[in-house]
């Protein structure tokens, strides 16, 4: 079951924190706002480096090895979002490849935060995608549908 339905922030909060962005790492004061919970875990790091990034984010809880999900995400995509996939911490398929970065950049996605592997690292940088992942692998996943 897949809830395309987005509850998104006002432009201006997005924008607001854009602002603090640009003078500041802004990660630990969000994440004290938020009573030090719901932030992600220590071992997230950007796959390239010097990215820092915000968006609104559109959210994909997977299922085994099944891409499902994360293509419907990109279909509800607004431009600016963030897709954010929890892939369970899954490194034996990759949740993320050049194909999908090509789809992402056609909805206006700015960037992707896996928890779990990546594949096409080069040709993601080749795009200039803002790209974030645990760990670069190569696996095929299963086809979508």
């Amino acid at each position: 079951m897949i809830n395309a339905t987005i509850e998104r922030p006002l432009p201006e909060i997005v924008q607001g924190f854009r602002d603090l962005l640009r003078h500041d790492s802004i990660t630990c004061a969000i994440s004290d706002c938020m009573g030090r919970s719901n932030a992600m875990t220590s071992e997230m790091r950007p796959l390239f480096e010097g990215i820092r990034l915000v968006g609104t984010a559109v959210t994909v809880k997977t299922l085994a090895s099944d891409l499902a999900a994360a293509f419907k995400a990109i279909d509800v995509c607004q431009s600016s979002d963030v897709v954010v996939i929890d892939s369970h911490g899954s490194i034996n398929t990759a949740f993320w490849g050049e194909n999908m970065t090509m789809s992402a950049l056609n909805r206006g996605v700015i960037a992707a935060v896996i928890d779990g592997a990546c594949r096409d690292a080069e040709e993601n940088r080749k795009i200039d995608e803002v790209f974030r992942s645990t760990f670069s692998y190569q696996n095929k996943a299963l086809e979508r549908g």
